[in-house]
């Protein structure tokens, strides 16, 4: 027979663990919105072949939100979250990931343990794989009063760190704040393709070779903002996966390289300062090498690699804002008045990446108002270099 305070003991660890139990619980029914990040379960697969049902067997991971900042990785990451319906009508969700690049991201909808729907999305592959055609990741879910489901999601990313911000928002107030939302993005386009060409014009007028490369960086990087932004799969939804993917590398690797030649043909730095202009002719280099590689790799599909041409485009990337900054400010402490236009115009630019560069580490909160902050600092500067 158990004795009295061993039963109490034993009572008392079973009411601490299904209240943690519960914790995990996402209860909706209340809100528009939830942040599904503090009740996350992982599992990591170095793997990164394990099916559903090979990770369900395993042993999960309660994790802080902290944790939820994927580096750069050669593993899956797996997510797992139980959402129960408290309140007394049904209720109609969608379940959001708002990182458009992400390569591969599959989401499984289970009930007492049967899997409802399943998506194997991605940017890696088809659009039609979908469970909406969005700039980012939807998945309708619809809990009935009181009903339970488990959500599995598989996140993997081949060269860059990740974060895993789920939410879960009721569609009525989705598509209100995606409405704003659409407004704000169309503005921030439709400046990019005014100068674009108004740009091209002043090129044909003066055959200023300078803004040739420049005409170059505006196409490049607005096109790289679109997949960032996940607009772009609209766009070039005609060309095949594959093909997609080597545009985005591309993209990605060509507008820093054309940057470079616009501002060393700017400020005439063959002249003015050669060994810079070698310095910037090397960087150069160094990123179209690193494109080369990384295109290889999608070619041979070798993702184990991605990880060291990642850190090397971020090495140099770093260094070309550095070099920029320094070596603007001082041509434009000689008097350069050229020189101290840029310099302005690029320490907004480099302002908004050190900004989304600390949310992205979790060294600073994820603002609402990052984004539409780097947007605005890169048009002012577009219209500054025009």
């Amino acid at each position: 027979m158990i004795p009295p305070m061993q039963k109490l003991f034993i009572l008392f660890l079973l009411l601490f663990f299904s209240s943690s139990a519960l914790a995990k619980t996402v209860l909706v029914g209340s809100q528009n919105e939830y942040n599904l990040l503090p009740y996350a379960s992982m599992y990591e697969d170095s793997t990164q072949k394990m099916t559903l049902e090979e990770v369900q067997k395993e042993s999960w991971t309660d994790v802080t939100v902290e944790e939820l900042a994927f580096p750069v990785s050669t593993k899956a990451h797996w997510l797992k979250y139980n959402i129960e319906n408290n309140s007394t009508t049904s209720k109609a969700y969608y379940l959001e990931y708002d990182v458009s690049s992400i390569h591969f991201l599959d989401v499984y909808v289970l009930q007492k343990g049967v899997v409802l729907q399943q998506y194997l999305t991605g940017a890696y592959r088809p659009l039609d794989n979908r469970a909406l055609v969005y700039h980012s990741y939807l998945f309708p879910l619809t809990l009935r009063a009181g009903e339970r489901k488990e959500i599995y999601v598989r996140l993997k990313h081949l060269f860059s760190a990740i974060p895993a911000n789920m939410i879960l928002k009721e569609q009525t107030t989705l598509l209100l704040d995606d409405y704003a939302e659409n407004v704000f993005q169309g503005v921030f386009f439709g400046v990019m393709i005014v100068m674009f060409f108004y740009n091209l014009v002043l090129y044909l007028m003066t055959r200023y070779r300078p803004y040739l490369a420049y005409i170059l960086y505006l196409g490049s990087v607005g096109t790289w903002i679109s997949f960032r932004m996940g607009y772009g799969m609209y766009t070039f939804d005609s060309l095949s996966v594959p093909v997609y993917r080597y545009f985005e590398i591309s993209t990605s690797m060509l507008f820093t390289v054309f940057i470079i030649w616009f501002i060393t043909g700017v400020l005439d730095l063959k002249k003015v300062m050669p060994k810079t202009y070698k310095m910037f002719q090397g960087i150069s280099l160094v990123f179209l090498l690193s494109w080369v590689n990384i295109i290889v790799f999608l070619v041979l599909d070798i993702d184990g690699y991605y990880e060291y041409t990642s850190l090397l485009f971020f090495i140099n990337f770093l260094v070309m804002n550095i070099l920029i900054v320094v070596i603007t400010a001082i041509l434009a402490l000689r008097g350069n008045k050229t020189a101290l236009y840029i310099f302005l115009a690029w320490m907004l630019f480099v302002s908004s990446m050190v900004i989304l560069a600390l949310s992205l580490t979790d060294v600073i909160p994820p603002y609402n108002w990052i984004m539409p902050y780097m947007q605005a600092s890169m048009v002012v500067e577009m219209v500054m270099l025009s």
